[in-house]
């Protein structure tokens, strides 16, 4: 049984299997930019369902993130840096001066 192999209970097993099935989807993918943005809609699609917006909506947002992405992806050849030298501050709450995190 699937369940006693990963060691979950017999509920958890449904959003396990979802939760694998889009990981293969991200991995999957051809290429980094496109992992990137799967993972990118996988992610708004979890934490904006409760707001209502369409498909559409959401590919807005994935586009917009994507254009940042590629913003930061210039600047970090421009100045010769890897973007792991920035991902600590990249995962912490909004850091710059004036700026905030989006209320929740």
């Amino acid at each position: 049984m699937l369940a006693g192999a990963l060691e979950i209970s017999p509920d958890e097993v449904p959003r396990s299997r979802q939760a694998y099935a889009r990981a293969v989807q991200v991995v999957d993918a051809p290429d980094p930019a496109e992992a990137f943005r799967r993972g990118v809609r996988q992610s708004l699609q979890t934490e904006l369902a409760d707001y209502g917006l369409d498909e559409a909506d959401v590919e807005e947002v994935v586009a917009q993130i994507c254009y940042r992405a590629a913003d930061l992806g210039y600047l970090l050849e421009r100045d010769g840096r890897p973007l792991a030298s920035y991902s600590e501050k990249l995962r912490s709450p909004a850091s710059g001066e004036g700026e905030s995190a989006p209320p929740r």
